[in-house]
């Protein structure tokens, strides 16, 4: 993956995109690489959607990642009405339910 090498060679990686960030932030966890890490949960947080946000939820509490659960939380609470007709949110872990019913505390 050039995207790894460009971290390990020049510490940043240029142009990241969705599905780089996501497979990036599942190696940089795995290979405890913090920094690419923080870069790829920063990219993921910025750019939840509709779309996404329950598998980022998931992802996110996968890899123990607070903040992505936290920002994929708050994006569920203030989208529930529409993300209820969805199926898909039956998928979320029960922490994460319990943290969407209490407000996202």
């Amino acid at each position: 993956m050039i995207a790894l090498l460009e971290w390990i060679y020049c510490d940043s990686v240029q142009n990241l995109e969705e599905e780089v960030a996501l497979e990036l932030f599942q190696v940089a966890d795995k290979f405890l690489v913090s920094g690419l890490k923080d870069v790829c949960e920063e990219y993921l947080v910025k750019h939840l959607r509709m779309e996404n946000v329950i598998d980022r939820a998931i992802l996110g509490n996968l890899v123990d990642s607070s903040k992505l659960i936290k920002a994929a939380t708050n994006f569920i609470i203030k989208h529930i009405d529409e993300l209820f007709e969805k199926d898909d949110i039956r998928r979320l872990p029960n922490p994460i339910l319990k943290s969407i019913c209490k407000g996202g505390k």
